[in-house]
């Protein structure tokens, strides 16, 4: 082995070379110290919000919050820890493949960097694990919903699957597999670039050969990343188009059904077959079918999802909407007649009559609406707002009261994040969880001055419960109920 002075190394590497050893060993020493300094910090946040929430309730959200966290933090960083792990021994351990074209420059490289090649990678290895565990304790909530997935008994149709599924267990599959794709992307790239610096990869020109064990280590890499896409296109992407939005509703249409499904199934056959190639050409060392694999994986890719799905939407769906929605728009009125348990109301056709004259009786005249909904979302708001609560829309419907069918302008005070007036996890959470009741206005009459009547039908449809747990604008926003800090009611 060639031995060179400490004079060829790059500046930082040579200026710490030139160090002391007890210079090593306080750096060191400070760097264990920072990271001590970080634990106890973290200890005592995770000791104070222990001592909080014992004060809170008596249900185990602090024991559930914080399990979950580690669980993450061990998973996320112990697979990071391997997979990088791997890569950076793998390409540590390949060699210089010697006189071919820019071997110079790779010596060079090595001499100038010496032992700072390994501490690079090794650090790498230790910074992008950091990250990822801390990174991955955010996806405590999908990962419990994941956990506790109740079987709702509901098939979604087109697509299949349970319901519950779909609303609680694909959220986490969709986080984890893109974590998992963007994870060996990044061990790619590693070891593409390691395997260059130490010259066992090289663009194949003038006769010279990269290193086989490094052509096999990132084939190994590219089959585990085709493998991933395979079970993505299958079990996150294709029942990931029943909640698709982007179209006139939300949900799987005709394009969806018809066209993206069905290329997700060919998209994944292929990208077993492009794992299959790779592991092969890792074995043997032949790497036309892999090549031509690839290819195809690409040029199919392309064909189905970027270029024929648009077309079809545009000039197939489009020009006829109306008729070739209506299967997939009545799939997502029945969902959300479900969920809002409104799936047993009875339904009757009305006929119209288009014999109406001048002399049409008075009461049909005293029952046309007064007030428009867009007239009315923010008066009702100033006269019937309540702390906490918005009135964002304004509904109209009929009404038998007092024996006479009466137009009613119906609105709902949702609970609004923007409009709290205190900020805080207790208030967000623990305080302020829910809407307040109903508010009704008479559609027919006025108050003096024009103004909707609010008091007029005080004492008419109220409902059983005035809390309201759901609703528009509440994505991201949790409630914890029944704990010791009672709740706001809304006055």
């Amino acid at each position: 082995m060639l031995t060179v002075g400490r004079t060829e190394r790059f500046a930082a590497v040579a200026w710490i070379e030139r160090r002391p050893r007890w210079q090593r060993r306080l750096v060191v020493a400070l760097v264990a110290a920072y990271l001590l300094w970080r634990l106890l910090q973290l200890a005592a946040v995770i000791l104070l919000d222990r001592w909080w929430f014992d004060t809170l309730t008596d249900a185990p959200v602090w024991s559930t919050i914080t399990t979950a966290k580690v669980q993450l933090a061990l998973g996320g960083g112990v697979v990071t820890a391997l997979v990088l792990g791997f890569t950076v021994f793998a390409v540590l351990r390949s060699g210089p493949v010697t006189g071919s074209v820019g071997a110079a420059l790779v010596r060079r490289y090595q001499r100038r960097m010496g032992p700072a090649h390994r501490w690079i990678l090794i650090a790498l290895v230790v910074i992008v694990t950091a990250r990822v565990t801390i990174a991955a304790m955010d996806s405590w909530q999908p990962w419990l919903l994941f956990r506790n997935t109740p079987d709702v008994g509901v098939s979604v149709p087109e697509l299949g699957g349970d319901l519950g599924d779909h609303l609680f267990r694909l959220p986490f599959l969709s986080i984890v597999s893109d974590w998992l794709r963007s994870l060996l992307i990044v061990a790619f790239v590693v070891a593409a670039i390691g395997h260059a610096l130490s010259g066992a990869l090289r663009v194949p020109i003038s006769g010279h050969h990269s290193a086989r064990g490094a052509l096999a280590h990132l084939a190994t890499l590219g089959a585990a990343y085709f493998a991933l896409v395979a079970l993505d296109a299958v079990y996150v992407a294709r029942p990931s188009l029943a909640t698709r939005g982007g179209s006139s509703f939300v949900g799987a249409g005709y394009t969806e059904v018809n066209v993206i499904a069905p290329a997700l199934y060919l998209v994944a056959a292929l990208s077993v077959i492009v794992a299959f190639t790779l592991v092969n050409g890792a074995r043997t060392g032949r790497w036309k079918l892999p090549a031509a694999a690839l290819t195809g994986w690409v040029i199919l890719e392309l064909l189905l999802l970027v270029v024929a799905a648009p077309l079809i939407e545009r000039f197939v769906v489009k020009p006829a909407e109306g008729d070739r929605q209506i299967p997939y728009v009545a799939h997502n009125l029945d969902a959300t007649t479900a969920a809002y348990h409104l799936d047993d109301v009875d339904m009757s056709a009305q006929q119209l009559d288009d014999g109406l004259s001048a002399s049409t009786d008075l009461d049909s005249v005293e029952g046309v609406p007064l007030f428009t909904r867009d007239q009315l979302v923010s008066p009702l708001q100033v006269l019937q707002g309540t702390t906490a609560t918005r009135i964002s829309d304004v509904d109209l419907d009929r009404y038998e009261i007092d024996g006479v069918r009466r137009p009613v302008m119906l609105g709902v005070r949702n609970a609004s994040r923007p409009d709290l007036p205190e900020r805080g996890w207790v208030q967000e959470h623990l305080v302020y969880t829910h809407g307040d009741g109903v508010v009704t206005v008479p559609a027919d009459t006025t108050a003096p001055g024009g103004r909707p009547d609010v008091n007029a039908l005080e004492g008419e449809l109220v409902p059983d419960r005035s809390q309201i747990y759901f609703g528009e604008g509440l994505r991201g926003w949790y409630a914890i109920v029944d704990t010791k800090r009672p709740e706001y009611d809304g006055t």
